[in-house]
């Protein structure tokens, strides 16, 4: 991820509407490139005081956006390894079927 595409992000982030496909390589860029990270740093800080000022909003922030960045990092790694574990199931339950299936053929046939 590059950093316009990173910056067009920071409001998404923020409001945790960011897509999973892109949520853990924007945490990547964030943690290695500076500018963007003073960038999301200040973004937040004024998006944090806007919604003080008028708390109509139900999104939870914590105080900083470095702890904020690590929960969105938690979540997507999480739902990496749940969608993996989610794939190794089907494809495992398939493979089951699969062999179920030869064996009824199987025996039907002799």
């Amino acid at each position: 991820m590059d950093c316009r595409e990173a910056q067009k992000l920071f409001k998404d982030f923020i409001i945790r509407k960011i897509p999973f496909e892109k949520r853990l390589a924007f945490v990547k860029h964030m943690r290695k490139c500076v500018n963007c990270m003073e960038e999301l740093r200040a973004y937040y800080m004024f998006y944090s005081t806007a919604r003080y000022l008028s708390p109509d909003e139900s999104i939870e922030m914590p105080q900083n956006v470095e702890v904020y960045l690590k929960e969105a990092e938690n979540e997507a790694l999480y739902l990496k390894k749940r969608n993996r574990n989610l794939t190794v199931a089907v494809i495992a339950f398939g493979l089951g079927v699969l062999i179920l299936t030869l064996v009824v053929l199987q025996e039907s046939l002799f």
